[in-house]
């Protein structure tokens, strides 16, 4: 049951981000209540550096994508099948950190 409601959680923010043209931060403020248990969350977020933390996951994530990519596209050049399509983390990115 938990799982689900963090999943579903996670699928409606993501699902927000996408058809929106406000920022994340922005759609954040706009469901986090005063004093709240998000508002509450985020704060120990802040004090202990967690944004920082998630921020250089996404961009240590981001930067090995792009290592594997490269390494992929010398490999498929090498191949005789075709090429492979690869996730790349760059492209969501910037939406994450804003």
């Amino acid at each position: 049951m938990v799982r689900e409601i963090v999943a579903q959680t996670i699928l409606g923010a993501a699902k927000m981000i996408m058809v929106n043209d406000e920022t994340p931060a922005s759609l954040r403020e706009k469901v986090t209540s005063p004093n709240g248990t998000t508002a509450s969350g985020l704060d120990a977020l802040r004090k202990n550096n967690g944004g920082r933390a998630i921020s250089q996951a996404i961009h240590h994530a981001a930067k090995r994508s792009k290592e594997l990519n490269e390494e992929m596209a010398v490999a498929d050049s090498k191949s005789t099948m075709p090429p492979r399509v690869l996730g790349n983390f760059s492209a969501i990115k910037g939406r994450c950190l804003s």
